[in-house]
């Protein structure tokens, strides 16, 4: 659905004795689009959520490895070809953190947003300002994933990556690699995410926002 769509149930009833029919079938679009993008954000949180915290327990289950695990098996395993040292540890458990706390966020930040839309009546205006108020914390998410999930996980991914390449004893030149195929990362996540902002996320808010001023005042 896309306020063209909405426009044009609306504008009709003007013209039709049936305002009751054109009124639900408006209603149904509203729900239809609501539903449509708690849907989508669902599965994106979800995703995001259920990644960062598989691989937050991975980066902890290492840590405690090397932490406690049999110095022998260590010394035997193939990816570990210098003497473990405590900072190795520190990092991937570090890293394991930072990579919960990104879950913890993303989580949170869904559950707290259900919350919000809850008190918004069961009908077409309730369900206009429901998915307005949607919209609005996808952009706040959008803003704020910076620094609450990707400078995070940026940093626990370099965390665990340094300590691993260290064990393994891999070349200079992977280090730049890695460290390159980062920042591309990082430029590349940061773009979209304000791309997706202007050219997304406003854009649905404006027709939003402009369907309900036209239901406010059908005469504007």
């Amino acid at each position: 659905m896309n306020f063209e769509e909405m426009k044009i149930i609306w504008d009709s009833q003007n013209r039709e004795p049936l305002y009751a029919i054109n009124a639900a079938a408006l209603h149904d679009l509203v729900r239809h689009r609501r539903d449509e993008e708690h849907r989508r954000t669902a599965c994106r949180h979800g995703l995001e959520s259920l990644v960062n915290a598989l691989c937050g327990v991975a980066m902890l289950f290492v840590g405690g490895l090397l932490t406690w695990g049999d110095p022998d098996w260590l010394a035997t395993s193939r990816w570990v070809r210098v003497p473990i040292a405590p900072w190795h540890a520190v990092a991937f458990c570090l890293a394991g953190t930072a990579w919960l706390f990104c879950a913890a966020y993303m989580w949170i930040a869904r559950r707290r947003q259900l919350r919000r839309e809850e008190p918004f009546a069961l009908s077409m205006q309730g369900d206009l300002e429901r998915a307005i108020a949607h919209v609005g914390f996808q952009i706040q998410v959008a803003r704020s994933i910076l620094w609450w999930g990707l400078i995070p996980a940026w940093l626990a991914a370099g965390l665990c990556v340094a300590a691993l390449f260290h064990l393994s004893n891999v070349s200079a030149w992977s280090y730049a690699l890695i460290v390159m195929l980062m920042m591309v990362s990082f430029v590349g996540i940061t773009w979209w995410q304000s791309h997706a902002i202007r050219h997304l996320y406003e854009p649905r808010r404006r027709e939003l926002e402009s369907l309900r001023a036209k239901l406010a005042d059908p005469n504007a």
